[in-house]
């Protein structure tokens, strides 16, 4: 029993003795098996590039794109477009520039207020239909595109109405824009008018737009007059060329930067 015992405890020692070795190895065959499944996981979740980088596989790239804004315009003729080419409006340039899909609500001869005894001959000259509807009467419209943003423009055809039907309209059409858009982000430009001096007039009712899209929670966009030249305006001298377009494309890109 005595010689039995002597036995376990030789046996003992020797395992104490290379007790530290033995250890040694098998931390290091757990840090071999650990990388190689490191190594694996990364494999699996690293796809090659052309130029040999990884493409991981993050959330990110399996979700679908975010979807582009949509952003409706409302405007006069110069937001319509009228006198440019090709497509080349400020409202698509600003579009483009922006990421922004657009709808284009504008329409020649129109306002911020409204005109139901409008001669439909004129009509007809400003918008190209027997009555051209103004910004108030195109909010349903607006609504049914279902636009993130909303850019209103113009006012030039306003200029000789008088300070209070301006003063009660323009602040009506933005409070009837916000109610029926309540989530949507609502610019205004101030109203432009081409190379020759602007009426004084303009400046007041360009005071009433910023108080009143302001009072919804909207941006004012202060332009200035970018139509400073006369090479930036069509045959007409009053309706933006191509030119005057990006002209005014580009003082309102600066504004929203």
């Amino acid at each position: 029993m005595a010689s039995r015992l002597g036995d376990w405890r030789v046996k003992f020692r020797s395992v104490e003795r290379y007790w530290p070795k033995v250890a040694a190895v098998i931390a290091l065959a757990v840090a071999v098996i650990a990388a190689t499944l490191i190594g694996l996981m990364r494999f699996n979740n690293e796809a090659p590039t052309e130029s040999g980088g990884p493409v991981r596989n993050t959330p990110g790239d399996v979700t679908p794109a975010a979807k582009a804004p949509l952003a409706v315009f409302i405007g006069d003729s110069y937001t319509a477009g009228t006198g440019s080419t090709g497509g080349a409006s400020f409202v698509r340039v600003v579009a483009d520039t922006q990421g922004w899909n657009f709808e284009n609500l504008g329409e020649g001869g129109t306002g911020y207020l409204l005109n139901t005894d409008q001669d439909p001959k004129l009509a007809r000259l400003g918008c190209g239909k027997d009555y051209c509807p103004n910004y108030p009467e195109v909010i349903a419209a607006a609504v049914e595109a279902e636009p993130d943003i909303v850019v209103v423009s113009g006012g030039r055809n306003n200029v000789t109405a008088s300070t209070d039907d301006l003063d009660a309209g323009i602040p009506a059409f933005f409070e009837q824009l916000r109610d029926a858009l309540p989530e949507a982000t609502i610019y205004a430009t101030s109203p432009l008018w081409d190379v020759t001096e602007p009426p004084e007039e303009l400046g007041r009712l360009a005071d009433i737009v910023r108080a009143s899209v302001q009072s919804v929670g909207g941006t004012y966009l202060d332009l200035g007059q970018p139509l400073d030249d006369p090479g930036l305006l069509a045959r007409d001298k009053i309706h933006p060329d191509n030119e005057g377009h990006l002209a005014i494309a580009d003082a309102i890109n600066k504004k929203l930067r």
